[in-house]
C-alpha cells in the first residue's frame, strides 16, 4: 500500500503538466456548460416575457372592447326630430311665431343637457353657427332627460318675414319669402353618467308648398355623436 502511494506521488510529480491540463479542461467544460445554461435561461426568460406581453396586450384589447361595448349600450342617445310648421300661442297678445321640435332620449341612461343652440334663419351661413337659446328654454329648465322621455321646446322666429296667424297656426304671408328660404337648425350637447362630449344635430328647410319643415342637408347637419 505504501509502495502504491509512493508510485502514485512519483507519477503525479513527473506528469504534473498532464494533471494541470486535465484540470483546466474540466474547468473549461464546466464553465462552458454554465455559460450555455445561462444563455438557455435567458432565452427562456425572454420567451416567457414576450408571451406575457402578448397576453397583457390581448387582455387590454379585450378590456377596451368590453368598455366600448358597455359605453355604447349604456350611454344616452338624444335625438332631435319632429319639426312640422309654424305656430302661435292664441293666448299671447303679441302673437310671437315659433316652431316646435322634439328632443327625446332613446338610450338606456339619463342624458344631461350641457348646451343648446338653435336658430330660425334665412341664410345658409347661419346654419354653421346657430345662437345659444335663452335660459328659459325648456331644455335648460329641465336639463336631465330620462330614457324614453321627450321635450317639445319652442324656437321663436326673429327674422323680418311677415306671418299670417290664425287659430294657433302661422305661415309666411304670400310673397314675403320672395327668393329667401327659412331654415331651422338645432344642436344639442349633452353628457351621460359614464360618458361625455355627445352632440346631436338636426336641420330643416321650410317648404311653402306643404307649409311644413322638411329635412335639409345630410350628415353635415344631421347626426348623433
Amino acid at each position: 500500500m505504501i509502495a502504491w502511494i509512493a508510485d502514485t506521488a512519483k507519477f503525479l510529480d513527473e506528469h504534473n503538466w498532464l494533471v494541470n491540463a486535465l484540470f483546466a479542461g474540466l474547468l473549461t467544460l464546466f464553465t462552458w456548460r454554465l455559460w450555455r445554461a445561462t444563455i438557455d435561461l435567458r432565452d427562456s426568460t425572454e420567451k416567457l416575457w414576450t408571451a406575457g406581453e402578448k397576453q397583457i396586450a390581448v387582455a387590454e384589447r379585450q378590456a377596451k372592447t368590453a368598455e366600448d361595448v358597455f359605453v355604447k349600450l349604456e350611454r344616452p342617445y338624444i335625438f332631435v326630430f319632429g319639426a312640422k310648421g309654424f305656430e302661435v300661442d292664441p293666448s299671447d297678445p303679441d302673437q310671437w311665431v315659433f316652431a316646435r321640435y322634439q328632443v327625446a332620449n332613446y338610450g338606456k341612461t339619463p342624458g344631461t343637457i350641457e348646451n343648446v343652440r338653435a336658430e330660425l334663419t334665412t341664410s345658409e351661413d347661419g346654419l354653421n353657427s346657430p345662437l345659444r337659446v335663452e335660459d328659459d328654454n325648456e331644455l335648460f329648465l329641465t336639463t336631465v332627460i330620462a330614457p324614453l322621455f321627450s321635450h317639445a321646446p319652442r324656437q321663436y322666429e326673429s327674422t323680418d318675414i311677415k306671418f299670417q296667424c290664425h287659430e294657433g297656426h302661422a305661415r309666411p304671408e304670400p310673397g314675403s319669402l320672395e327668393k329667401k328660404e327659412l331654415f331651422l337648425r338645432v344642436i344639442v350637447n349633452y353628457r351621460g353618467a359614464f360618458t361625455h362630449g355627445h352632440e346631436t344635430s338636426a336641420c330643416w328647410r321650410y317648404s311653402e308648398l306643404t307649409d311644413s319643415f322638411v329635412q335639409y342637408g345630410r350628415d353635415d347637419y344631421n347626426y348623433v355623436k
